[in-house]
């Protein structure tokens, strides 16, 4: 029974796959009729289709193409307008910049022409100032000399005043002795003589000419003694030259006194070749001292080699004193012969025996005083140029050295 029943079925589902399959072929020869019926329906409407789709395939590439030209215009039109932009942009920053150029250089031109004005401005009151300390430098050095001539004029007036009381009172002692001495010679003749030959010798020990013009006369020995006293005299004023020297050099170059400073070197080596000479002085068979000059009241005698070695002193003494105001002149200090060194030593050019060293200080410092002056103020009030040196004119040698043979 199972059997046959599943037999059934088997035979049931064949017959209806069969069924299915004639059916399905039915269908498919009706639709494949249909489309051989369809086909060239079909065909015309693709070509269709593909005709408009091509059309539009064109129309829209020509669109594009149209854009695309379009917008080439349009870029270039953009990028034309664009280079004329930026060209004017440039022209326009260009100018910008050529008018901040000119803007800037005007505005440097007035700021330097503001700086020279201040500078200018500057300068002028800076030389108005130095002008003005040097006429206050100068009024100062003019008050101090003034006030240094009133007193030298003082010093002189009280000297002079001293001087005369002396005078006075050695005049009322010689009428005092003269009076004595005539007593005694109205008493003894033979001791009015003795004492005459007497008074007679002292005058010539001391050198001093008397009425009859005697004089006192040195023989060599005499000469080498004097020569020793005033060499010995001479190493003692200048033992410490050297210190004194050396320090004064040191203050000069702090000073930064250049041509003064030259000026002591050449007058410092002289100093030492005056002491060589003065070492070895020659000596004469007789020295007479038969020349006589005037000082503060007094009378001094000397030998005709020491009138010239004054006269020498105060010549040397206008020529140092000359360069020695150039010097100072040169350097720019002030005017102020005191402090010089060649004023403080007074010895250059005393190279001999025949004056005292205080004499020829004492004239040489005379000589450089006016020397300096006109140095100093480039002038020759005093003085004049000649053969490389400087001397005095003989009025003014004759006012400061009246001196004469007797």
């Amino acid at each position: 029974m199972k059997l046959r029943s599943i037999n059934s079925l088997a035979a049931f589902f064949v017959v209806g796959l069969l069924f299915l399959v004639g059916t399905a072929d039915i269908f498919g020869q009706r639709d494949r009729n249909r489309n051989r019926e369809r086909q060239p329906k079909k065909v015309e409407k693709s070509k269709e289709k593909n005709d408009k789709r091509n059309a539009e395939f064109k129309e829209r590439r020509q669109i594009r193409i149209n854009e695309r030209n379009r917008n080439r215009s349009n870029n270039r039109t953009q990028t034309n307008n664009r280079s004329t932009q930026n060209q004017r942009n440039s022209q326009r920053q260009a100018e910008i910049r050529r008018r901040q150029q000119e803007q800037s250089r005007r505005t440097q031109q007035i700021q330097n022409r503001r700086t020279q004005q201040n500078q200018a401005r500057n300068n002028q009151n800076r030389r108005n100032q130095q002008i003005q300390e040097r006429r206050n430098n100068q009024r100062r050095i003019d008050e101090q000399n003034r006030a240094r001539i009133r007193a030298e004029q003082q010093r002189n007036a009280q000297r002079r005043q001293n001087q005369t009381r002396i005078n006075q009172q050695r005049r009322i002692e010689e009428q005092r002795r003269a009076r004595i001495r005539a007593e005694q010679n109205r008493r003894d003749a033979r001791n009015r003589n003795n004492s005459r030959n007497r008074n007679n010798n002292v005058n010539r020990n001391r050198g001093y000419g008397n009425s009859r013009g005697s004089y006192r006369v040195y023989n060599r020995n005499q000469q080498r003694t004097l020569q020793r006293e005033r060499l010995r005299s001479y190493q003692q004023a200048h033992r410490n030259r050297h210190r004194r020297y050396e320090n004064y050099q040191r203050q000069l170059r702090q000073q930064r006194r250049v041509r003064r400073l030259q000026y002591q070197q050449r007058y410092y080596q002289r100093l030492r070749q005056d002491q060589r000479r003065l070492q070895q002085a020659r000596y004469y068979n007789n020295l007479r001292n038969d020349y006589r000059y005037r000082r503060n009241g007094s009378y001094y005698y000397t030998s005709s080699y020491g009138a010239s070695m004054l006269r020498r002193a105060v010549n040397e003494g206008y020529d140092q004193g000359y360069r020695a105001g150039q010097a100072d002149r040169y350097d720019g200090w002030r005017n102020n012969s005191r402090d010089a060194y060649g004023y403080n030593d007074a010895s250059y050019g005393y190279d001999n025996y025949h004056v005292s060293l205080n004499e020829y200080q004492y004239y040489f410092r005379q000589g450089f005083e006016r020397g300096y002056r006109d140095g100093y103020n480039q002038n020759n009030q005093y003085g004049r140029y000649s053969n490389g040196s400087y001397s005095l004119l003989g009025t003014v040698l004759q006012g400061i050295l009246s001196i004469f043979r007797f």
